[in-house]
């Protein structure tokens, strides 16, 4: 996690982050949204600490509560979890969280 970095390289980190698109305090906001969210994969459950914040949205400036999810790495990459494919609201499509409903349209996950 970037808060275990020395101040040098986190700068260092910064600059190359800023150059992504990502905004200049995004190390804090994804320690932080980890942290709050237990370093569990909100699709698939799995508990890492590999976990990475995704942006539902694609914009990497829009760091909404809402539009960050905690996934794991392969899901960051390809869309799919280690576990299997995550569960698709069907109300507006972006992955249902483990905790059973989409927060954007609080429609509960159904099994199956």
């Amino acid at each position: 996690m970037y808060k275990n970095f020395a101040p040098d390289k986190l700068e260092r980190v910064r600059k190359t982050l800023v150059k992504k698109g990502y905004p200049y305090w995004w190390p804090e906001v994804s320690d932080w949204i980890k942290t709050e969210r237990g370093m569990v994969c909100e699709v698939c459950g799995l508990y890492s600490r590999d976990v990475v914040v995704h942006h539902i949205d694609g914009d990497k400036q829009n760091c909404t509560w809402e539009n960050l999810l905690v996934v794991c790495p392969n899901y960051n990459k390809t869309g799919d979890c280690a576990a299997g494919k995550p569960y698709q609201c069907p109300g507006c499509g972006r992955p249902i969280r483990h905790r059973g409903y989409c927060m954007a349209c609080n429609i509960e996950r159904k099994e199956g």
